[in-house]
């Protein structure tokens, strides 16, 4: 009996215990946060010797053509960009950026993550005559309570990445 009693204490103490640590609303799925990559696309533009053609260093750079992206019937001519330590979609239309493998490529963006697009186009004009289309799509998808982000990236027609954020392209010149 006594071996009893402290069993059902035991049990009585857990049972209490667990009502304190219990889910509670805190514990909500709904309140989850959730953070959407800003979408960029990076061109990189290589002469037929494999020169970096949007390098500022190398001679026979084209970065002093008028090169122009059209997006939703807007032009952006090639600018500078702006750094922020903020992980925020920061449009800033047009601008050529170094790449972490050295190599320069137009940027373009940033556009908003978390929203969809369905087969957006954005036209670069190379400033000789030269145009390129990328078409892109991007959507997010609630998997339960879950978001689902599936993009896809084309070149002139030909499929050139999946499933990033930042596609980084490569045009010959």
């Amino acid at each position: 009996v006594k071996m009893l009693k402290k069993l059902a204490n035991y049990l009585f103490a857990g049972l209490l215990c667990m009502s304190f640590v219990g889910c509670g609303e805190h514990d909500e799925v709904e309140d989850l946060d959730y953070d959407f990559t800003p979408i960029q696309i990076c061109v990189m533009a290589e002469s037929q010797d494999g020169k970096d053609l949007l390098n500022p260093d190398v001679d026979e750079n084209i970065l002093t053509q008028n090169i122009v992206a059209t997006y939703r019937g807007k032009e952006y001519t090639n600018g500078k960009s702006s750094k922020s330590r903020v992980y925020v979609p920061h449009f800033y239309g047009l601008v050529t950026m170094k790449l972490n493998n050295g190599k320069y490529a137009l940027a373009f963006g940033e556009l908003n993550g978390q929203e969809d697009f369905k087969n957006e186009e954005l036209v670069i004009d190379w400033g000789d005559g030269e145009q390129d289309v990328i078409t892109f799509t991007s959507t997010v998808n609630w998997k339960g309570q879950r978001p689902e982000v599936k993009r896809s990236y084309q070149l002139n027609g030909k499929e050139v990445a999946k499933d990033t954020a930042m596609p980084i392209m490569k045009v010959v010149k």
